[in-house]
């Protein structure tokens, strides 16, 4: 009975550890999946950026493992919404600004201040990523509802053309909703854009 015994807890061990590897080996696939997405998108953000291909020391290369890095960590973090194409853009931009700080010193703390200010973004439009939230007020059908009806009115007369030319505003809206605008214009003209919106009291009306 006692070596019976000891061969089931043998078994049983075996078991666990079986299972524990098959975890191990899923996690690690899992990771890679998640991290191949997310590179593809960061080497073609900004790819003509000089910023992105300083070669001095592989500059660029290590900024935008940076970037790979925030969005990788919060998805991690946020298995609800994960990584979804267009958070990319949103990081790159702040990552710019802030690694650019006249400041040194803050500017070496642009890693781990950009995942901060992304987090706190997130907070406030991460509804706009999650597929069973696309019909709430917060989901990507309601805010592209609530930039219809600012455009009706607003321009009432490009919103008829719009109507009478059939161009849904799911066309053109979900990539200005989910990037804040940030591929549609030059860098530059991105920032100068988002001092204004962040500024607002009301973000959302403003994008």
């Amino acid at each position: 009975d006692a070596d019976a015994a000891g061969a089931a807890d043998e078994d049983e061990d075996e078991d666990e550890d079986e299972d524990e590897e098959s975890t191990t080996w899923s996690q690690f696939f899992e990771n890679a999946s998640l991290l191949d997405e997310i590179r593809k998108d960061v080497v073609r953000t900004h790819p003509d950026l000089t910023f992105f291909l300083e070669p001095m020391d592989d500059l660029g290369q290590r900024r935008y493992a940076a970037v790979e890095r925030i969005l990788f960590v919060w998805a991690k973090l946020n298995k609800g919404v994960r990584y979804v194409q267009g958070m990319n853009e949103i990081v790159a931009t702040l990552y710019f600004v802030l690694a650019n700080d006249e400041n040194e010193e803050w500017a070496c703390e642009a890693e781990s201040d950009t995942y901060f200010l992304f987090n706190a973004l997130m907070v406030e439009m991460r509804d706009v990523f999650v597929p069973d939230l696309d019909n709430a007020d917060t989901g990507i059908q309601g805010r592209i509802s609530n930039m219809i009806a600012l455009l009706s009115l607003h321009d009432p007369e490009v919103r008829c053309h719009l109507d009478d030319c059939g161009i849904d505003g799911s066309f053109y809206s979900i990539r200005w909703l989910t990037t804040l605008l940030s591929r549609e214009f030059l860098l530059p003209d991105t920032i100068r854009l988002w001092d204004s919106m962040f500024a607002s009291t009301h973000k959302d009306n403003f994008l």
